[in-house]
């Protein structure tokens, strides 16, 4: 089924079957306190305060100055 597609479902019942059966499940294993990978982020300290990292999560790599995006 197609989103915005009325033709079975009264108008609504996707999007609130979306927070139900996708977002909450989503939401649970984001938001965990302990096993989430939001479970080091701190509201005014940020992400990462109260561990002894001290670099990204993930390496940045820097593009060389000559690359550029193609069209």
């Amino acid at each position: 089924m197609r989103g915005g597609d009325e033709s079975h479902h009264p108008a609504g019942r996707d999007l609130s079957s979306w927070w139900t059966n996708h977002w909450d499940r989503h939401a649970a294993i984001l938001f965990d306190p302990q096993a989430g990978p939001f479970r080091f982020c701190d509201r005014t300290r940020g992400h990462l305060a109260d561990t002894k990292e001290t670099g990204p999560a993930v390496p940045v790599n820097i593009p060389p100055a000559t690359w550029k995006l193609s069209n």
